[in-house]
């Protein structure tokens, strides 16, 4: 029984040993691409320097592979260059190309900091960093004056590639947020004294109002597409145009006037809503829409004048005036002078 134990405990450790060799495997490979990771951070930074005398002062130049900070500091007759990465430059010529100001030169064994030793101790140092370069400059302490500057080339070279930068970044952004926002539609009411827009907008948008002569603009703080189709099919009569732009962090939409309509724009939960105010639209009459068969509008009828009645004639006899009936009556002119008295004879 004993031995049948033992058989079984050697046959499960020999069926477990191919996978404790596969993890111990992986552990020694994760173990060196660790260790090579690290090494590869330390790796100090290629460079190069170089001395210059021209001009009464003595110039260093370090040129790296890439931009490494660097700190310069002098004490007494020791100056020493403090570098944020390792570095690995060559400072044997130092003291041989600038023997008024350097003595001697030595890199320190990990590569963070060049020590150069002076001739004098009280000469002046000035430093300028630009990008992969670091330009040191001592000067004799006689010197007056402005501290010398970076050579005109290497303005125009730090110029433009601070352009092709700014481009490059400005091409990222625009990368970034290639995918389109979504299509959002401007809600138009329409009453008979004003016309409604109504904008809502995303979570966190903004909007900032800008009036100008002529014209009222909403700019957004976000991209937004605004969908305007409604807005331009309806346009009331005291608007010209109404248009959206969009950029690659904004947005914003432009009203233009016809006329002189009163704007009144509010905030309503996440919606802008902007009211044009105008007088509404006079119909037009036929005659003016230019219609063949239009007829101008009859003019109403002029009050009758009063008109006095005839006098009555009166009849000459009884069958009366000709045509009139033979039984009407003879009419006493009222208005004939009485007759007047016979002649009376003399006495």
């Amino acid at each position: 029984m004993t031995a049948l134990l033992t058989d079984l405990s050697q046959a499960r450790l020999r069926a477990a040993a191919p996978v404790w060799r596969r993890l111990a495997a992986a552990f020694a490979f994760a173990l060196a691409a660790l260790a090579g990771g690290v090494a590869r951070a330390d790796d100090p930074v290629k460079g190069e320097v170089k001395v210059f005398t021209d001009g009464g002062y003595a110039r260093m130049v370090f040129r790296m592979a890439e931009e490494v900070g660097a700190t310069v500091s002098v004490s007494g007759a020791i100056m020493v260059i403090a570098f944020k990465k390792p570095v690995s430059i060559s400072v044997d010529t130092l003291s041989a190309g600038a023997r008024d100001y350097i003595s001697a030169a030595r890199r320190d064994p990990d590569g963070t900091a060049i020590r150069i030793a002076l001739v004098r101790p009280n000469i002046k140092v000035s430093t300028i960093p630009a990008a992969e370069r670091l330009y040191v400059d001592m000067l004799p302490s006689t010197w007056t004056g402005v501290m010398p500057g970076l050579p005109q080339e290497v303005v125009d070279e730090l110029a433009a590639r601070a352009r092709q930068a700014e481009k490059q970044l400005h091409k990222q952004q625009l990368t970034a947020k290639v995918k389109q926002p979504p299509l959002v539609r401007v809600r138009v009411a329409r009453q008979p004294t004003f016309t409604r827009y109504v904008f809502e907008m995303p979570e966190g948008a903004n909007a900032i109002p800008e009036r100008e002569d002529g014209r009222f603009k909403l700019n957004f703080d976000q991209q937004i597409r605004w969908d305007l189709a409604d807005a331009k099919a309806t346009l009331p009569p005291h608007l010209e145009s109404i248009d959206g732009e969009i950029d690659y962090d904004m947005s914003a939409v432009t009203f233009v006037y016809k006329g002189t309509p009163e704007l009144r724009t509010f905030r309503e939960d996440r919606s802008i809503v902007v009211d044009v105010i105008g007088e509404p639209a006079r119909p037009k009459t036929a005659m003016e829409e230019g219609k063949p068969d239009a007829q101008p509008a009859a003019k109403p009828p002029a009050l009758a004048l009063a008109i006095a009645p005839p006098e009555t004639v009166p009849a000459k006899d009884a069958a009366g005036p000709a045509g009139a009936p033979a039984n009407m009556p003879a009419l006493k002119d009222a208005a004939a002078p009485p007759p007047s008295p016979a002649p009376q004879p003399p006495a």
